[in-house]
């Protein structure tokens, strides 16, 4: 049997790992979860399951998008007030996702103002896209129209400055409100090159972002690459907190 069998350990036995109480989970059910097709959450729901989380003792819980509809918005509210009346822990840490526009952070603040909530209370994501497919293709024009330009541009270059300078301007606009965590997002970012993809950290962090989640969009990570840009990115960024968001 020993021939058939292989001891786990052979492959982990020079792995080390943090110590437990470092590590935080950040849970993306009212998100994430409500893009399975047939699962739609009300404000009421989105509620419950905030309790019950809140109850396991996760420690970050992405609500979801304010700005896409007004039932967003009240789950928000909904959950601000239970974090105050004490149906959901004072430390449980509520973050919402904004794309990298100014409507998109307005809509959450209003939204805040309205319960009498500051911006520093909750986290802000906002996010983007790293790898040159996505710059390009998918991004691109939302950032020629940006820029001003009327043509197809071909040299993704143009695409890598002009996404850090949204990523600039939107992490400096989320900081002069007030808030004090921004969580910078980076779709695509297992299939992006890491030198581009520490630049656009670097500079959005240094107007505000104060932690990076990467994301495996395609779900095309395997064990090596993970090891790979994990090493990369926290030897890049030894301070900055950070969070891994796989598929």
């Amino acid at each position: 049997m020993s021939d058939l069998y292989i001891d786990p350990k052979k492959y982990t036995n020079k792995t080390s790992f943090p110590d437990p109480k470092t590590i935080k989970v950040y849970d993306t059910t009212l998100r994430d979860g409500e893009q399975t097709p047939g699962v739609a959450y009300s404000p009421e729901q989105k509620y419950e399951v905030t309790k019950m989380l809140s109850d396991t003792g996760v420690h970050i819980i992405d609500i979801g998008f304010p700005f896409v509809a007004p039932s967003e918005r009240q789950a928000l509210q909904k959950i601000i007030a239970g974090k105050r009346n004490g149906e959901i822990r004072k430390d449980l840490e509520i973050l919402v996702m904004c794309r990298a526009n100014k409507n998109d952070v307005d809509a959450t603040l209003k939204t805040l103002e309205k319960v009498g909530a500051e911006p520093s209370e909750i986290t802000f994501l906002t996010f983007t896209s790293a790898s040159d497919l996505h710059i390009k293709v998918k991004l691109g024009p939302t950032l020629l129209k940006r820029e001003g330009e009327t043509r197809f541009i071909e040299d993704v270059q143009w695409y890598r400055e002009a996404n850090c300078k949204m990523m600039e301007e939107i992490c400096s606009y989320i900081k002069s409100h007030g808030v004090k965590k921004i969580e910078l997002g980076t779709e695509d970012a297992s299939r992006s090159d890491i030198s581009y993809l520490k630049e656009l950290i670097d500079r959005s962090v240094s107007k505000g972002a104060n932690r990076y989640i990467f994301p495996d969009t395609t779900g095309s990570l395997t064990p090596e690459s993970t090891r790979y840009y994990a090493r990369e990115l926290r030897k890049a960024f030894p301070k900055l907190a950070m969070v891994s968001h796989f598929h």
